[in-house]
Protein backbone atom coordinates (compact mmCIF):
# COMPACT_ATOMS: atom_id res chain seq x y z
CA UNK A 1 0.00 0.00 0.00
CA UNK A 2 3.12 2.36 1.04
CA UNK A 3 4.65 2.14 -2.47
CA UNK A 4 1.09 2.57 -4.35
CA UNK A 5 0.78 5.97 -2.36
CA UNK A 6 4.48 6.67 -2.71
CA UNK A 7 4.56 6.84 0.67
CA UNK A 8 6.35 5.39 4.05
CA UNK A 9 4.97 2.52 5.92
CA UNK A 10 5.22 4.62 9.09
CA UNK A 11 3.12 7.46 7.37
CA UNK A 12 0.39 5.04 6.39
CA UNK A 13 0.15 3.03 9.56
CA UNK A 14 -0.41 6.26 11.41
CA UNK A 15 -2.81 7.61 8.94
CA UNK A 16 -4.69 4.61 9.25
CA UNK A 17 -4.51 4.57 13.24
CA UNK A 18 -6.04 8.06 12.65
CA UNK A 19 -8.56 6.95 10.67
CA UNK A 20 -9.95 3.98 13.36
CA UNK A 21 -9.93 6.67 16.08
CA UNK A 22 -12.27 8.88 14.22
CA UNK A 23 -13.96 6.10 13.66
CA UNK A 24 -13.80 5.94 9.97
CA UNK A 25 -12.46 2.51 9.64
CA UNK A 26 -12.41 -0.51 11.77
CA UNK A 27 -8.79 -2.69 11.95
CA UNK A 28 -8.61 -6.67 12.31
CA UNK A 29 -6.02 -8.61 12.63
CA UNK A 30 -5.78 -11.29 9.76
CA UNK A 31 -6.92 -14.60 10.78
CA UNK A 32 -4.25 -16.45 8.74
CA UNK A 33 -1.37 -14.02 9.05
CA UNK A 34 -1.53 -12.88 12.85
CA UNK A 35 1.60 -9.86 11.64
CA UNK A 36 -1.19 -8.33 9.00
CA UNK A 37 -4.63 -6.59 9.65
CA UNK A 38 -7.67 -5.96 7.40
CA UNK A 39 -9.27 -2.65 7.04
CA UNK A 40 -13.20 -2.43 6.56
CA UNK A 41 -14.56 0.96 6.67
CA UNK A 42 -17.49 2.46 9.04
CA UNK A 43 -20.65 3.91 8.55
CA UNK A 44 -18.83 6.85 9.16
CA UNK A 45 -16.51 6.09 6.66
CA UNK A 46 -19.04 5.22 3.73
CA UNK A 47 -20.50 8.44 4.49
CA UNK A 48 -17.10 10.52 4.49
CA UNK A 49 -16.87 9.25 0.77
CA UNK A 50 -19.93 9.17 -0.21
CA UNK A 51 -19.98 13.18 0.83
CA UNK A 52 -16.78 13.68 -0.23
CA UNK A 53 -17.23 12.50 -3.85
CA UNK A 54 -19.37 15.87 -5.04
CA UNK A 55 -16.47 18.06 -3.50
CA UNK A 56 -13.69 15.86 -5.60
CA UNK A 57 -16.51 16.15 -8.93
CA UNK A 58 -16.46 19.91 -8.66
CA UNK A 59 -12.76 20.33 -8.03
CA UNK A 60 -11.99 18.32 -10.97
CA UNK A 61 -14.77 20.50 -13.05
CA UNK A 62 -12.99 23.31 -11.95
CA UNK A 63 -9.58 22.04 -12.65
CA UNK A 64 -10.00 20.24 -16.13
CA UNK A 65 -13.31 21.80 -17.16
CA UNK A 66 -11.55 23.79 -19.97
CA UNK A 67 -10.11 21.23 -21.67
CA UNK A 68 -11.09 18.97 -24.80
CA UNK A 69 -11.58 15.44 -24.13
CA UNK A 70 -8.31 14.91 -26.35
CA UNK A 71 -6.12 17.33 -23.82
CA UNK A 72 -7.29 15.32 -20.86
CA UNK A 73 -6.19 12.09 -22.25
CA UNK A 74 -3.15 13.63 -23.14
CA UNK A 75 -2.69 14.94 -19.64
CA UNK A 76 -3.87 11.86 -18.15
CA UNK A 77 -1.12 9.92 -20.15
CA UNK A 78 1.80 12.40 -19.49
CA UNK A 79 0.57 12.03 -15.30
CA UNK A 80 1.16 8.12 -15.65
CA UNK A 81 4.29 8.85 -17.56
CA UNK A 82 5.35 10.73 -14.18
CA UNK A 83 4.17 8.44 -11.75
CA UNK A 84 5.36 5.28 -13.57
CA UNK A 85 8.63 6.95 -13.39
CA UNK A 86 9.09 7.85 -9.82
CA UNK A 87 7.83 4.58 -9.08
CA UNK A 88 9.94 2.76 -11.59
CA UNK A 89 13.35 5.22 -9.41
CA UNK A 90 12.28 3.97 -6.08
Amino acid sequence: MAKELLSSKAAIAKSLSRLAESGHIRKERDKKDNRAHRIFLTDAGREAVSSSKDAFMELETLLFGDLSYDEYCQLEELLKKIYFGILSKR
